[in-house]
């Protein structure tokens, strides 16, 4: 018997190599389309030139044979079918008929299981299940590799997340401590302009006390020229009466002259002693007022240098004020003065005269003496209204300053009492300006905040719908497995169909063959090792179908799980920005806490200013000085407040913008990973 061609097949990378289907029934012989099918895609080469074949002779015959007894059976019953029979009789003529076709065909059935083709047509079939068995348990731990890189994905992925979700922790914590030092910083400069300001309280104090003695200095000087004054009058009265001795006793006009000139001498020898007692006394107390405003200026520029100058620009106008004062008085005291020992001298020289004049005749001194004491008492009246006069100027410049004083004073406290509502309004303004900045930047952030959690409730969402969907295709998937199962089911119970029926053929056969069991021993061994070979399949088929149902879905199951603890980082995530969202409260607390050191600041700057005292001048300076710095901690304030919020606003901006990238990425990296997974499964 020929063990028919020796055709190999070469396959590719992916198609299966497919074997020869025959159809049952037929013996060895030339090929036919519909006895079996040929991938268009495989390549088969042929060893060695085929020989003839003699495969079809077996067929022919039988088909011969039957035709043969075909027309055999119709030419001997032609007469009883044409002339027509009844039900029972044409089933005894199909039955009479069958016999002989099924005891050939079974000829040829047998003859057929004997061949070396029909046993290579089952070994083709048993090694095309077994490679697609291979291929299945192939493509499953493709399956496996793809979900452990999805589970190293997500894994990854949820580290990067809680990194990025630590990074922002920790940014805004740095923030928080940052403007917490520059509070702290605001608040140091805040106690060290109210030390600055009790030390220029404590030195306007010094120069307040001071000022009395100035003035007392001034007054005694004034009440100094006064008394000299009235003390020249009363010698010049002295020296009225001397003359008016000198008209009774005129035998001793010389000697009254004599006692006159002594007088005079004595008089004007007293005027200039009182005098340089006056301009030492003067000098004195300028000197020791220079003195101690020189101490008073150093000690305030070695306290205080910056924080005081326009105070020293003030103490430095005030005194060339005094000094000008002062210059105007000793001007006005010397030219009394020079006016007075002019005055003096004109006395002395007339009186000199009029010695003379008695000396050279005293005739003509008693006749003369009328006129010269006429014209002597008109001198000293002009001198007294002289000294009279100076005296009263003196006085009405001193009133006129001090009215001049008293109206600046006065304008002054008008002045400063506007500035005082103005700088109120201003400050009021300034906090009505910097509590609407801070509900304005604390709404905002809190709409940012209320952005932020409603868009990771959105992406929370999101994620769960990927996840549902990712459970529906994994359903989706066992559902597959399930159908390739209940095929593979088919399958083994077309098998054990097909061994049924061969079982049942077999035993119809050896009823009707047992005179021939001895010739059938062969086809009885070829049929045990079909059946083995059969059950082998079976086997295999069972252990694909068992690592579908078994450990795939453990495979797919523990894939969710994966996806759970995704989740669960989500949420730990979404914690993390909750622990943000409070850091952001608690800068918040900050800021306002900030607010409150600057008001209570403000407060106690106000009563500083109200318990500042000293003179008008010195009290607008300081305050002009004061609402300056005021001004600058409101501008260092408002920078301070703006800064922390920019920096606060563009630290949540950058975590709001890394966490929505991440959550971004991560869904999209996860929708194409299930998206080629499902695509996978599907193939």
């Amino acid at each position: 018997m020929s063990t028919g061609t020796h055709i190999r097949a070469v396959e590719g990378d992916e198609t299966a190599p497919s074997s020869e289907a025959f159809v049952g029934g037929e013996r060895e012989g030339s090929p036919n389309p519909d006895e079996y099918t040929v991938d268009d895609e495989q390549e088969w080469l042929e060893d060695a030139p085929a020989r003839r074949s003699l495969s079809w002779i077996i067929p022919a015959a039988a088909g011969l044979l039957i035709l043969g007894w075909s027309g055999f059976f119709g030419w001997a019953n032609r007469n009883d079918i044409l002339a027509g029979g009844t039900p029972q009789q044409w089933i005894g003529w199909i039955t009479a008929w069958a016999v002989p076709v099924l005891l050939v065909v079974g000829i040829w059935l047998l003859a057929m299981r004997n061949s070396a083709r029909e046993a290579h047509r089952f070994g083709d079939a048993a090694r095309v299940l077994s490679l697609e068995s291979e291929r299945l348990e192939e493509r499953l731990h493709r399956i496996n590799r793809e979900l452990s890189m999805a589970r190293e994905f997500l894994t990854t992925q949820s580290r990067e997340l809680e990194f990025l979700g630590r990074s922002a922790s920790e940014r805004i914590s740095e923030h928080a401590g940052r403007l917490q030092d520059l509070v702290q910083i605001n608040g140091a400069q805040v106690d060290a302009i109210a030390s600055v300001s009790t030390t220029a309280v404590e030195n306007m104090s010094k120069l307040r006390d001071n000022l009395p003695v100035i003035a007392t200095s001034a007054r005694d000087a004034s009440n100094q020229i006064g008394s000299a004054g009235r003390t020249a009058t009363a010698q010049l009265e002295e020296l009225v009466s001397g003359f008016s001795r000198l008209n009774e006793f005129g035998e001793a006009s010389e000697r009254q002259v004599s006692s006159l000139r002594e007088r005079i001498d004595g008089a004007l020898d007293d005027l200039a002693a009182r005098l340089d007692q006056i301009d030492t006394a003067a000098a004195d107390r300028f000197t020791m007022l220079r003195s101690e405003s020189e101490t008073f200026r150093n000690e305030l520029d070695g306290r205080e240098i910056d924080a005081l100058a326009h105070i020293r620009t003030r103490a430095a106008a005030l005194r060339d004020e005094m000094s000008e004062l002062a210059q105007i008085h000793r001007e006005d005291e010397d030219n009394a003065l020079v006016e007075l020992r002019a005055r003096i001298r004109v006395l002395r020289d007339d009186a000199a005269a009029t010695a003379q004049a008695v000396r050279d005749g005293e005739d003509r001194a008693l006749g003369a003496w009328n006129g010269q004491i006429g014209a002597l008492q008109e001198r000293l009246t002009t001198m007294l209204a002289e000294v009279t006069r100076l005296d009263s100027q003196a006085v009405d410049g001193s009133n006129r300053k001090l009215q001049a004083l008293l109206s600046e004073a006065e304008a002054v406290d008008l002045r400063l009492a506007q500035r005082e509502e103005q700088f109120d309004a201003r400050i009021a303004e300034r906090r009505e300006n910097f509590a609407a900045i801070e509900e304005a930047a604390l709404m905002a952030l809190e709409e940012r905040l209320a952005a932020l959690d409603t868009d990771l409730a959105e992406r929370r969402d999101t994620q769960a719908v990927h996840i549902r969907a990712l459970a529906e295709q994994g359903e989706a998937l066992a559902e597959r497995v399930a159908e390739l199962g209940a095929q593979m089911g088919g399958v083994a119970d077309q098998g054990r169909e097909t061994g049924d029926a061969l079982a049942a053929a077999v035993a119809h056969l050896h009823d009707m063959l047992i005179q021939s069991r001895g010739a059938l021993d062969g086809t009885d061994e070829a049929v045990t090792g079909l059946t083995d070979a059969s059950v082998r399949l079976l086997e295999l088929i069972q252990a694909s179908a068992r690592h579908a149902k078994e450990d795939l879905p453990v495979a797919i199951g523990d894939f969710e799980h994966r996806l759970t603890e995704a989740e669960g980082r989500t949420d730990r995530l979404r914690a993390t920005m909750e622990e943000a969202k409070d850091a952001g409260t608690a800068l918040t607390e900050v800021v306002d806490l900030a607010g409150d050191h600057s008001r209570q600041a403000i407060v106690t700057i106000g009563e500083f200013r109200e318990s500042l005292s000293g003179t008008i001048a010195e009290q607008a300076q300081a305050l002009d000085g004061l609402r300056d710095r005021l001004d600058a901690i409101d501008t260092q304030n408002v920078e301070v407040a703006d800064r922390a919020r920019q920096e606060l606003t563009s630290a949540i901006a950058e975590l709001e913008k890394r966490a929505r990238g991440a959550l971004f990425s991560i869904e999209n990296e996860q929708a194409v990973r299930i998206r080629k997974l499902a695509d996978r499964v599907g193939e």
